[in-house]
């Protein structure tokens, strides 16, 4: 299960890190407010996948 977690844990810090620098980018103006918003979709579209893959794991786990 520990890899699972470790898995998750990367993930994490990875959509942390695509948010953070997409903020800096939307912030100097290098995006369209449709460009912004889709990839800010997607980032929230990476958590989710990780908060139910390791929700799985915990369920097949037990």
């Amino acid at each position: 299960m520990s890899i699972v977690y470790r898995e998750s844990e990367t993930l994490r810090a990875r959509a942390e890190t695509l948010r953070s620098t997409h903020l800096e980018r939307v912030s100097r103006g290098e995006y369209s407010a449709l460009t912004a918003l889709t990839y800010s979709d997607m980032v929230v579209a990476l958590r989710k996948i990780r908060s139910h893959t390791q929700n799985l794991a915990e369920a097949y786990a037990y």
